[in-house]
């Protein structure tokens, strides 16, 4: 391999069947480009599947992986018991964790599913949920408990369906639509501002 690197101290173990490299020049992997030396690369019979533990340039202290099948980890068979300790844990000192599917699904399964986001000093957490399409929740019970304020909006319409019964309890409420200027509301008037009344009148 040609390049500005060089390092004469290259040895390779292997065969018809993989190979074992120490301290081989490594250009682009995996989408990065730029020359490094690999201290450590364990290489498949195929190309496209290998594991480098990289030295120096773009890649300084990488750890590159790449597997053309499946990847199947175990771990924790041998914790005694639910919840004595942590079978799997990942740790980013710093920078983002990025888990991204191309061309596929994403399903987590456990017995409690638990996020939590404490933002950088332990305050201004936040927890975001987006799609372009329908979001979905369906339990047997669903609760919703904001210290502040919780805002519900719609570009297009509304509903809200409860088979047997609905509780409102507020301390305040207000309540206007835009046909309240053409039609009376049930507290007397056509004034856009009479729909604006004490939920609980004296």
């Amino acid at each position: 391999m040609s390049g500005e690197k060089e390092n004469y101290y290259t040895t390779e173990l292997g065969g018809s069947d993989g190979s074992i490299k120490f301290g081989s020049l490594e250009s682009a992997l995996n989408g990065v480009k730029g020359e490094v030396i690999s201290d450590v690369k364990l290489q498949g019979s195929y190309e496209g599947h290998y594991i480098t533990l990289d030295k120096n340039g773009p890649r300084e202290g990488w750890t590159l992986m790449r597997c053309p099948g499946s990847l199947d980890i175990t771990a924790g068979e041998y914790i005694e018991g639910p919840g004595k300790s942590h079978a799997v844990t990942i740790t980013a000192k710093g920078g983002d964790i990025v888990v991204k599917c191309e061309n596929g699904d994403m399903r987590f399964e456990a017995r409690n599913i638990e996020f939590v986001a404490n933002g950088p000093d332990g305050k201004n957490g936040n927890f975001k949920v987006k799609a372009n399409e329908t979001i979905n929740f369906n339990a047997k019970n669903v609760n919703i408990d904001a210290e502040v304020a919780w805002s519900f909006l719609s570009a297009g319409a509304g509903k809200i369906t409860c088979r047997t019964s609905m509780q409102m309890y507020a301390g305040f409420s207000k309540c206007m639509t835009a046909s309240s200027s053409k039609k009376s509301n049930k507290f007397g008037g056509k004034d856009g501002t009479s729909v604006v009344k004490d939920s609980f009148p004296k």
